[in-house]
């Protein structure tokens, strides 16, 4: 989760997410933080539904 939060974090501020730079240094400060690929896909899942969610409001208001 904290590995959501930061990329989240990141991408509204920067509109850019890179969550393998993300998780590696994470595991630089702390190892075992994101241990098997279920954490690593479920990080990538809501990322991109984030991104969808932004990207559908985003066109519906100026379409409007």
């Amino acid at each position: 989760m904290i590995a959501i939060d930061i990329c989240m974090r990141s991408y509204e501020s920067k509109r850019v997410v890179d969550i393998l730079g993300c998780v590696n240094n994470m595991r630089k400060e702390r190892a075992g933080l994101v241990q098997n690929k279920e954490q690593y896909a479920l990080i990538y899942k809501v990322q991109w539904c984030k991104y969808i969610v932004n990207v559908c409001i985003y066109k519906t208001f100026i379409l409007w």
